[in-house]
């Protein structure tokens, strides 16, 4: 599926373009909406992001997730690290491979790479 304009996530049959009244804002953790959210709320808010196969929307979730991290405590403080753990391992794969799957790629997951469940 080709990509959308900048800002915006296709999944399957529809887009999500972020900031929009549809999604929410991406600037979770920036605003009186993150307010009313407990941390882990703020966990899935930003967790599109982390599906975008677009650097600039990884590096946006690993800064909204360092923030949410430092904010939270308890439970809410270990879930916020594997959230974070993971975007980075997501965005490390965007950054070596880009967005298309490459013969390179596919030897990395056919070799036991992170697929991600894909």
């Amino acid at each position: 599926m080709p990509p959308g304009p900048p800002g915006t996530l296709r999944s399957k049959d529809q887009n999500v373009t972020f900031g929009s009244p549809r999604h929410g804002g991406a600037e979770v953790g920036a605003g009186e909406h993150d307010r009313a959210l407990a941390p882990v709320e703020r966990l899935f808010a930003v967790m599109p992001l982390m599906h975008s196969e677009q650097l600039s929307d990884h590096d946006e979730a690993a800064r909204q997730f360092s923030r949410i991290l430092e904010a939270a405590e308890g439970a809410d403080h270990e879930t916020a690290e594997g959230f974070h753990k993971h975007e980075l391992m997501h965005r490390g794969l965007i950054e070596r491979f880009g967005r298309e799957s490459t013969p390179e790629e596919r030897v990395h997951v056919e070799g036991g790479g992170e697929s991600f469940g894909q």
